[in-house]
């Protein structure tokens, strides 16, 4: 499971998965079934901002910064051990590092915040990078 939240807010659902608090998971069967989840084929999510921060919306790209990031990360740009696939965690560490610094690189005057990732289980490729 891959789920990317590119609004304001969003990394409260973080702090929820990492305390095992919230409705999904105030019950042993809920706790139970993440496990399960992250066990068998890998939990992440990446949010665009921490819990107390709004998230970006960029007018010339017309996409929210942390799903344009997504984007380009995922047609190569993320793929940090260059083998020809984009994974995850290549993914939420590529928008980490990223992400920060897209207003300057974009030359616009956007809102500054940071993604938080949450990465349980295996890590997976999720796109092929392009050569070159």
């Amino acid at each position: 499971v891959f789920l990317v939240l590119d609004s304001c807010h969003s990394g409260a659902l973080i702090d929820v998965f990492e305390s095992g608090h919230g409705d999904a998971f105030d019950d042993a069967a809920g706790q139970k079934a993440l496990r399960r989840m992250a066990r068998v084929g890998g939990v992440h999510v990446l949010a665009a901002a921490r819990a107390h921060e709004l998230a970006a919306e960029v007018a010339s790209i017309a996409h929210g910064a942390l799903t344009w990031l997504v984007l380009e990360g995922m047609r190569g740009a993320a793929d940090d051990n260059g083998d020809g696939a984009v994974s995850v965690r290549e993914i939420i560490a590529w928008a980490g590092r990223t992400l920060p610094f897209l207003p300057e690189r974009l030359k616009e005057n956007i809102v500054s915040h940071k993604p938080v990732g949450y990465s349980r289980g295996e890590d997976f490729a999720i796109a092929g990078a392009a050569p070159g």
